[in-house]
């Protein structure tokens, strides 16, 4: 009861935050209950979310977004802050209607009348991921986007002028290694920015960025049945110290819950040797997608702890064994823009 009056408080205190000023831009530990029928409602009042597309909302869209204080198959505790519950992302594109073989739900932070910046061009991502291989939630995966900013809070944005597009892959890792998965319910995670040439690749897969770090993409690699913390870096400001002025930047790193981060992708426009990512358009993103469109196969995706910051610094930490810390009082759910 403490910590929940204490994080409504918070709530309240600081709902008039600018963007600017907030080293937290937000965060959704899914501490509220969505039930897999019924309403929504407490996506948008006790979460971050504006929008959201899910089977309770869309009858037709067969794949459901919801939280849940279970896992089947997983026993233990939840990596994320006293977590209790987790999101969870039913996706069953055999099931949408009239039998396209690709599902489209998602969470939306921000949207249109959102100002420019909701999401900064300079940002920096962080959540666990779990997907489930047990039962019968056997995940499998082809291929989809998973993180979809847009620059004017509209969908669907001009695939040609998409600054950044995180997604996943269920059959390679893409350049430059193309490793392969080996067994069911495996991914890898991929960028792909318009702009983006890597002049070694072929030229349909120039955009294609993959893990580029350690001689194979292997550590980069998400198996079922466990715990991963994803922490990314996306920068299209145009004024990175890391890149020659007008350059994006792209690293991901990845660890299990019982190990430590590894640094799996660096690209670093005009420093990634034979790679180059000139930025159009520094403003930022008004909005920002989660998952949006899985291809193929049925999967169950589960997520705790889903942070935005503008600094690397102002992320939550985790101890090595599925304990975890704040780093500071700021990383509370910020709730900045309804609008």
């Amino acid at each position: 009861m403490k910590r929940n009056f204490l994080k409504t408080l918070f709530l309240v205190s600081i709902s008039y935050a600018s963007y600017a000023n907030a080293a937290i831009v937000a965060r959704d530990n899914f501490e509220y209950q969505v039930d897999k029928t019924g309403s929504i409602t407490n996506f948008y009042t006790q979460g971050i979310w504006r929008n959201a597309k899910t089977n309770q909302t869309h009858p037709q869209e067969g794949s459901i977004l919801f939280t849940t204080t279970s896992i089947p198959g997983f026993s233990g505790s939840f990596p994320g802050t006293n977590s209790t519950r987790v999101l969870g992302m039913e996706i069953r594109p055999s099931e949408v209607q009239p039998g396209w073989l690709q599902s489209d739900v998602y969470l939306q932070f921000g949207g249109e009348s959102s100002p420019a910046g909701t999401l900064p061009a300079n940002h920096w991502i962080q959540f666990w991921l779990y997907v489930n291989r047990y039962g019968d939630q056997l995940s499998e995966f082809d291929g989809g986007k998973f993180l979809y900013p847009s620059p004017t809070g509209t969908y669907g944005v001009p695939y040609e002028d998409t600054q950044t597009l995180f997604t996943v892959r269920g059959s390679s890792s893409a350049q430059p290694y193309n490793t392969s998965t080996t067994s069911p319910g495996q991914w890898f995670f991929m960028n792909r920015p318009s702009h983006a040439n890597n002049s070694l690749a072929p030229q349909e897969d120039q955009n294609k960025l993959g893990a580029n770090l350690g001689g194979s993409a292997t550590p980069a690699r998400i198996d079922p049945n466990a715990w991963y913390l994803i922490k990314l870096h996306f920068d299209t400001s145009g004024a990175s110290p890391l890149a020659p002025a007008g350059q994006g930047v792209w690293e991901m790193w990845i660890r299990r819950a019982d190990s430590d981060f590894v640094k799996v992708a660096e690209w670093i426009g005009g420093v990634t040797p034979n790679f180059t990512w000139p930025i159009i358009d520094t403003t930022g993103f008004k909005s920002l997608r989660m998952p949006t469109t899985i291809d193929t196969y049925n999967a169950w995706i589960y997520m705790d702890d889903f942070v935005i910051a503008t600094t690397e610094a102002d992320l939550p930490i985790y101890n090595v064994g599925n304990q975890s810390q704040l780093t500071s009082p700021n990383n509370l759910i910020i709730v900045v823009d309804r609008n």
